[in-house]
């Protein structure tokens, strides 16, 4: 005679929990976030993990107990890994990674209010009306949910791991994107010392390629509206032998702009060379806030690398003509790009 089983349970053989999709997640969200930290408690960079979620805010409401807050986004981290690797939690542990993931959602999401204040009272020039931080909160609930959930086991452990894998290359490209469409889009203009300037090609007449001259008719607006009384003109010299920054400064100048408000960086022959030449810059003439303004797809990469040096910067996008300034082709190499720099501010 055959036992009927207990109605909500399944054999421990078809036990499975979660899917694919919310497996790579955990995973990919769990090595993200251990990983910036880990370089952050090191010293070696600044915070990177600000580019998924901003916990200064549950620090300071922490106070002498802001240390606690640091631990439990280890432990989250951690458990979000060893769910995606072995899903099948204790029940203590699956309780606790659930009001974790639960609490970090809360924290996403008081980053999207103060974002849309932030918008209301005019503090971001302009921004999406949805911020990326509501949809990691999001995908924070969705975790929740996954390691509460038992699914049944639909394929094997191979086809499983595959899959895995599929939908981590998947994020791999889709992250530096994200951040492309969300922070590189924001404009955060407001009252700075300077406006540095990120060059891109010159023609052999001298002329600017349409993404470089969209960069200084940024710049040269910032000028005009009072937000920078400086502008620090950042290049390399090409193959043709025209220096980038003297090409900049020589187009504002016939625009307008005083040729005693520019400053050229000659050397700027990368854009992490631009982003320590122009701290250097500033150092030197005693700028206390510099705004970097550069096509919008190059900007997260720019933000990345003052991160790196323990530095905050104001970015203002350039978006023009996509359709001829070189956007498409671009985006492509800024998610190598991207990875490449975040890998590189952790070590």
């Amino acid at each position: 005679m055959r036992i009927a089983k207990p109605s909500g349970t399944m054999p421990a053989d078809d036990a499975h929990y979660g899917t694919a999709f919310t497996r790579a997640l955990a995973l990919f969200i769990g090595l993200f976030w251990l990983a910036s930290l880990i370089a952050s408690f090191a010293g070696s960079s600044g915070n990177q993990n600000l580019w998924w979620i901003d916990f200064t805010r549950a620090q300071s409401l922490a106070g002498a107990y802001a240390p606690i807050v640091n631990i439990l986004q280890v432990v989250t981290a951690a458990l979000l890994i060893i769910w995606a690797i072995h899903p099948n939690l204790t029940a203590f542990f699956g309780i606790g990674l659930r009001v974790l993931c639960l609490l970090t959602a809360v924290v996403a999401f008081s980053n999207a209010l103060d974002y849309w204040q932030a918008l209301l009272s005019k503090e971001l020039h302009a921004g999406l009306p949805l911020p990326l931080s509501f949809l990691i909160g999001l995908l924070l609930l969705w975790l929740a949910r996954a390691v509460r959930h038992q699914y049944p086991r639909k394929h094997s452990a191979w086809v499983t791991i595959c899959g895995m894998l599929a939908w981590l290359l998947a994020l791999v490209l889709v992250v530096p994107l994200t951040q492309i469409v969300f922070f590189g889009t924001t404009d955060y203009r407001r009252p700075a010392d300077a406006a540095v300037v990120f060059g891109a090609q010159v023609y052999d007449n001298g002329t600017l390629s349409p993404a470089l001259k969209e960069r200084v008719d940024t710049a040269i607006d910032l000028y005009e509206e009072g937000y920078a009384p400086v502008l620090i003109m950042s290049g390399g010299t090409g193959i043709n032998y025209i220096n980038e920054g003297d090409a900049m400064r020589a187009y504002a100048i016939e625009q307008g702009v005083p040729a005693d408000a520019i400053i050229v960086d000659r050397s700027g022959m990368s854009t992490e060379e631009s982003v320590v030449d122009s701290l250097e810059i500033a150092r030197t003439h005693g700028y206390d806030s510099v705004i970097a303004t550069s096509s919008f797809y190059h900007l997260p990469r720019i933000k990345m690398l003052y991160i790196a040096q323990q530095t905050d910067v104001l970015t203002v996008p350039t978006i023009g003509n996509i359709t001829n300034n070189g956007t498409f082709s671009a985006l492509w190499r800024e998610i190598g790009a991207w990875w490449y720099y975040w890998i590189k501010s952790l070590l």
